[in-house]
């Protein structure tokens, strides 16, 4: 099982979206993370599975395929979560 975590400001550029957008999701339990310090960390595969709906501000994105290929989600069909 792969437990690579990431910081909120990496999950950003990885998903396109601003920083302000993933704390906004971690916050209203939409992405599961853990608090380290002052930090969010998330699981990459938490990342990577979670599609965000839309919203009043216009249609969100799902990840890019590209994005998706280049950082795989093996954990995600694992049974813990």
């Amino acid at each position: 099982m792969d437990e690579t975590y990431i910081t909120v400001t990496e999950a950003a550029h990885i998903t396109g979206y601003q920083r302000q957008t993933v704390l906004h999701w971690i916050r209203r339990s939409f992405l599961p993370a853990i608090r380290v310090g002052r930090s969010w960390m998330i699981r990459r595969a938490d990342l990577l599975a979670y599609e965000p709906e839309r919203s009043a501000f216009g249609a969100a994105q799902a990840l890019p395929q590209y994005l998706r290929n280049k950082y795989p989600a093996q954990a995600v069909e694992s049974n813990d979560i």
